[in-house]
């Protein structure tokens, strides 16, 4: 590379670690000093745990320069992410680029413009994320996690199920778990949780992962490889997910365990995902369905060649191929086929004017919350005000003196009108 010379990574767990890992190595093998930066946070609710637990497992288990802060003399290449981190978004780089980790069916956080403005350059698996060019370049790559998998083809007495789902309001794992006993006596089950339900602090996914602990035998934290357990996986079950679809790039047939999920109008792979379930090339266990049914039409050829045709609809190349696809992306960035000069810095007038339209209304929400803090403040000393007065009037009214002198009150006022009346 004759450019590009540095470049950081952002982690924020180890499915990230897990999605990227490749292309880190891939950069590496050309030359490119790589560092990866695993974010620091103070307020616990559940993701501190998880940045530290990958800081630590990072440092102790890869062969990566791994850090948590950056000086005022950093500068990067490139910088990549999956979504903008507050804590880096002042480090000196040339270009911010985005990397998948999956996809996903929350358009609140893959089509946003909070999410992607940042953004110079966005790595995507095919050409359904093309909407995301509104925000910068689009540069197809296919999956990169799934370069060098292999399934295994090891005889088992029975067959693995591996459930995978995801967390909050997504999530149907307290309607399906239920169901998956009914099969346990023909399949392993298996259950990797979100690191949602994993790190979260709250008292939903405190109970989801009491509900795991009582009914599985093999249960995986967010440290454990999702590809090593695809490689001997036989079914996939996971619910409004992007699970989904590294069940797909894993040739592993998958259903799904569907909470009332209805079409909506979403553009690209997240519409995906509702036809996909609609065309019934994913099948969707319910109320009205038999889960044993279901496994057994998924396990079929027919919803295997179906899926695997939603492979090649939505990744822009085989595994094996994503190598040379990334390679191609480090050869146009070094070389200005991405961006030119022009093209660059017209960009950068756009990151800026946007970004200062966003800090211009970050600045009114926080004024407007300040009043609105304000008003709620004044509106409470107001009614605390009339409780007092209120309070007062009823001990004066039940003193002894008002009671005392109330005969002389009335002759006063007897005698005032009598005096108007003159």
């Amino acid at each position: 590379m004759k450019n590009i010379k540095t470049a950081a990574v952002v982690i924020q767990n180890y499915i990230q670690f897990e999605s990227f890992v490749n292309a880190i190595d891939i950069m590496i093998k050309n030359k490119i000093d790589v560092t990866i930066l695993v974010p620091i946070e103070k307020n616990d609710l559940g993701f501190k745990n998880m940045f530290d637990s990958t800081f630590e497992y990072l440092k102790n288990h890869t062969k990566y320069q791994i850090r948590r802060k950056y000086t005022a003399d950093d500068y990067f290449d490139l910088l990549f992410m999956v979504a903008p981190i507050p804590q880096y978004l002042e480090l000196k780089r040339k270009f911010t680029i985005k990397y998948m980790y999956g996809y996903t069916t929350k358009p609140w956080y893959s089509a946003s413009p909070e999410i992607n403005n940042v953004f110079d350059i966005i790595l995507t698996y095919g050409n359904t994320e093309s909407f995301l060019s509104a925000y910068g370049k689009v540069y197809p790559i296919g999956n990169i996690k799934y370069l060098n998998f292999q399934k295994k083809s090891n005889a088992k007495k029975k067959p693995t199920l591996l459930y995978l789902p995801t967390y909050g309001d997504d999530t149907c794992i307290e309607k399906i778990v239920p169901e998956l006993l009914k099969i346990k006596d023909k399949f392993t089950l298996s259950i990797k949780a979100h690191h949602g339900t994993n790190y979260l602090i709250n008292d939903v996914e405190n109970n989801r992962r009491k509900l795991i602990e009582k009914n599985f035998d093999n249960i995986y934290n967010s440290e454990v490889s999702l590809l090593e357990l695809l490689k001997d996986t036989d079914i996939v079950i996971s619910d409004n997910s992007g699970a989904i679809w590294d069940a797909v790039c894993s040739k592993t047939p998958v259903a799904i365990a569907n909470n009332n999920l209805k079409e909506k109008d979403y553009h690209g792979f997240i519409a995906e995902h509702y036809k996909a379930i609609k065309n019934k090339d994913i099948l969707a266990i319910n109320d009205k369905t038999d889960i044993k049914d279901i496994i057994t039409q998924t396990l079929s050829e027919e919803i295997r060649n179906k899926q695997n045709n939603l492979f090649k609809k939505l990744f822009i190349c085989e595994n094996d191929e994503t190598e040379n696809y990334f390679q191609n992306f480090l050869y146009d960035l070094d070389n200005n086929n991405i961006y030119t000069d022009e093209e660059y810095y017209i960009q950068q007038i756009k990151k800026n004017y946007i970004n200062c339209l966003n800090n211009e209304v970050y600045k009114l929400n926080k004024d407007i919350t300040s009043i609105s803090e304000n008003y709620q403040q004044l509106f409470e000393q107001f009614n605390n005000f009339l409780n007092e007065y209120d309070k007062f009037k009823k001990d004066i009214y039940n003193s002894t003196s008002w009671k005392i002198t109330t005969p002389m009150r009335k002759i006063k006022m007897l005698l005032l009108n009598f005096k108007k009346k003159r």
